[in-house]
């Protein structure tokens, strides 16, 4: 894929890595198994039970949510940033600058985006989040992937 396939009106996805995928969901479902276990066999106290269900259990759900959320994927398309199911993510017109330096405060093999007005808050766990007027993608992403949609980026935007 070259850099002008943007203009023709193609769309460039950045997807979650399925070996990545896979491998995240197990960790955060043992975590959670773990503590229920530990919950079950070591707290003596109601309150220390409660802490280990309450944490294992919270797992669980960050588990869930990480796996659905990972099966979505991030378009760029002429519009700007969207997500496959349909929420707009960053407008080209609201993108101010890419950042995807070594010390950005930015997600793994991901890049931030700096925007003119808050799209609102949102996170997909391991595909993208968004606060204020930063919205930052990648995760359990390609590297390349999102190295080469960041770029795409800061192309668009030295053109204008």
């Amino acid at each position: 894929m070259d850099d002008d396939d943007l203009d023709d009106g193609q769309v460039f996805s950045l997807r979650a890595s399925p070996a990545k995928r896979v491998v995240g969901a197990i960790i955060m479902v043992t975590l959670a198994l773990l503590l229920i276990w530990l919950g079950l066999t070591t707290a003596s106290d109601f309150f220390g039970k409660v802490i280990f269900f309450g944490i294992g259990g919270g797992s669980l759900y960050l588990a869930q949510r990480f796996w659905v959320a990972t099966q979505d994927a991030v378009d760029l398309t002429e519009d700007g940033l969207r997500l496959r199911s349909g929420r707009m993510l960053a407008p080209f017109d609201d993108i101010v600058s890419v950042d995807r330096g070594a010390f950005a405060f930015k997600p793994s093999n991901g890049f931030m985006l700096k925007l003119v007005r808050a799209p609102g808050r949102g996170w997909a766990p391991g595909l993208w989040w968004s606060i204020g007027k930063l919205v930052a993608v990648g995760g359990v992403t390609p590297a390349s992937d999102g190295k080469f949609m960041a770029e795409l980026i800061s192309k668009r935007l030295a053109e204008r």
